[in-house]
């Protein structure tokens, strides 16, 4: 699924800056700018574009971009790095 690879990207992406910047709260800071794009997306968008796998139906996939699949799959794997512990995390994404 699309928002699960981009979700992954971003999260990668954060980490990645957050040494080459050398600071620890690029990655918050970075964060706190996608949750933004994120609920000015969803509310401007129809819901049925704002789930993790949107309901294209006959409609053209340009219609549905938007941060969503990008933000909310950061945020999932955000979230589970935060239950499991940064460590335990890590590990799991070198596997």
């Amino acid at each position: 699924h699309f928002w699960l690879n981009e979700g992954w990207t971003i999260f990668l992406q954060r980490k990645i800056m957050t040494r080459v910047h050398g600071d620890d709260n690029f990655f918050d800071f970075d964060a706190i700018g996608g949750w933004e794009d994120l609920k000015e997306s969803v509310g401007l968008m129809p819901d049925k574009y704002t789930k993790l796998i949107p309901e294209l139906g006959d409609d053209d996939p340009d219609d549905a971009f938007s941060s969503v699949p990008y933000e909310k799959g950061f945020n999932l794997l955000y979230a589970l790095e935060r239950i499991v512990g940064a460590d335990k995390f890590a590990g799991f994404m070198k596997a």
